[in-house]
């Protein structure tokens, strides 16, 4: 359970609402990532940590800035998309070498 997750994606939740003006819900977060509401809901309220493929989409679907994104993966314990893709281009250039 992760209660700075759970803050965290509440608070994009919150800028999602006054964006579109009307509650961004588990439901319609949930139907905007391909998830069900039930795993949406456990995800916003803190007792689950989605994996990176679903945070990724739940980060997506809320509109996250480059910061909100790493912030909410680092949170789950994630690196965020940036670093895996720089790792992931460190690797290639240790192994072509």
């Amino acid at each position: 359970m992760s209660t700075r997750l759970s803050r965290l994606l509440n608070e994009a939740r919150e800028r999602k609402s006054e964006k579109i003006g009307r509650e961004y819900t588990s439901y319609r977060l949930a139907k905007d990532s391909g998830t069900t509401q039930s795993y949406a809901y456990r995800g916003l309220n803190g007792t689950i940590i989605p994996g990176r493929e679903i945070l990724l989409k739940w980060c997506n679907a809320l509109e996250c800035t480059d910061k909100e994104r790493s912030d909410i993966f680092h949170a789950a314990g994630y690196l965020s998309p940036e670093e895996m893709e720089a790792l992931e281009e460190e690797e290639k250039h240790h192994t072509a070498a």
